[in-house]
């Protein structure tokens, strides 16, 4: 594929490299990709081609053809760095890679945004991209895609992460939120505001009546408070940041102070005074009858 990458020398390439992946011989298939690569004039626009024409490269698993491609390609653009011609990235070029982005998990994503500099492109034109991933339903890639450029700032927290948390996937909300303060004072408040007495987690499941994989059992309160504990601890957050959180642990504490006090009979009038007041706070005084 010297000088011109031809139509012909890539469709040899591609077979070639789809009966290595579907064989499982990795080891000739970065030699394949390897040699391939050193008789490209446009390695990049070659490889995005490739992509672009097989779907099924790019998808599923982390361990995918389009993964091994793309490493392979990162790796021997950095082992030549010193000697190649530059290849133009055009923002047509790049915009191709945005079409394709999304079906791209794993490391194969990082690859791609390094490899076409995506984070290079006008932000107006990445959030478009990430806040269309939102509205058709894919919260999850519109998340990781968001992590990789770096446009958390630029965009709505809970927009982006209450779906999912309503799927169950705190991990990737973590990962999104990463060490920064204000997206961690957001979380934990959203996550606060569940532990509400009068939150109706009917309407709020309403919202996305067309979002799959919804997880109710995992709004019950003391799985909330749990992971609202969880959060506190790991972002160093005050409880009192949390009155919801602390509200339901007064109550909880009280119940406990009851049961102690006249279901078991195991304290005296001192100590349930002394725990009482300290429980219930701002609460002067409480009196019951025995």
């Amino acid at each position: 594929m010297a000088g011109e990458d031809s139509a012909a020398d890539m469709m040899q390439l591609q077979r070639e490299l789809q009966n290595l992946w579907y064989k499982k011989d990795i080891l000739k298939l970065r030699g394949v990709c390897r040699e391939a690569f050193e008789k490209m004039s446009k390695p990049r626009t070659v490889v995005l081609s490739l992509l672009e024409k097989n779907p099924d490269w790019r998808r599923g698993k982390t361990s995918c053809l389009a993964n091994h491609l793309t490493y392979e390609l990162s790796k021997w653009l950095q082992c030549h760095a010193d000697s190649l011609q530059p290849e133009t990235l055009n923002t047509n070029l790049q915009r191709r890679v945005l079409r394709i982005i999304v079906d791209v998990v794993g490391p194969g994503l990082d690859h791609l945004v390094d490899l076409y500099c995506l984070k290079m492109l006008d932000k107006a034109e990445l959030l478009t991209v990430v806040k269309g991933l939102v509205t058709t339903g894919r919260p999850k890639e519109a998340a990781n895609l968001a992590l990789k450029l770096e446009l958390q700032p630029y965009l709505d927290f809970k927009e982006i992460c209450q779906p999912l948390l309503l799927q169950d996937k705190l991990n990737i909300v973590e990962l999104y939120v990463g060490s920064q303060e204000d997206m961690q004072k957001c979380l934990v408040q959203l996550l606060d505001s569940w532990c509400a007495p009068d939150f109706d987690h009917v309407v709020l499941f309403r919202q996305y009546q067309g979002l799959p994989q919804l997880k109710k059992e995992h709004l019950q309160p003391h799985k909330l408070s749990k992971t609202l504990s969880r959060l506190l601890k790991t972002y160093g957050i005050s409880a009192d940041f949390c009155p919801n959180l602390k509200k339901q642990r007064g109550l909880a504490a009280i119940k406990y102070l009851l049961f102690k006090k006249y279901r078991e009979k195991s304290i005296d009038d001192a100590t349930w005074n002394a725990h009482i007041l300290i429980t219930a706070g701002t609460v002067h005084t409480i009196a019951f009858d025995k």
